[in-house]
């Protein structure tokens, strides 16, 4: 029976000390997916513009 107390006390005491860290975990995740694809998008454009310079600026005529 002390095993079984000593069981859940250390399980509680793991969900209370890792609970948190697991959550700080993921959104630290998702904030480094945002990044990355915030920086792949300003590489695109970057690219886009290196082979076509200023298309953005210039009008376009038929």
């Amino acid at each position: 029976m002390q095993f079984l107390r000593f069981s859940y006390c250390t399980t509680n005491y793991l969900k209370r000390t890792f609970t948190p860290l697991l959550e700080q975990e993921f959104y630290l995740i998702e904030e480094f997916k945002t990044r990355r694809l915030a920086s792949e998008k300003i590489a695109f454009i970057a690219m886009e513009d290196i082979e076509a310079p200023g298309w953005r600026s210039e009008p376009f005529y038929l």
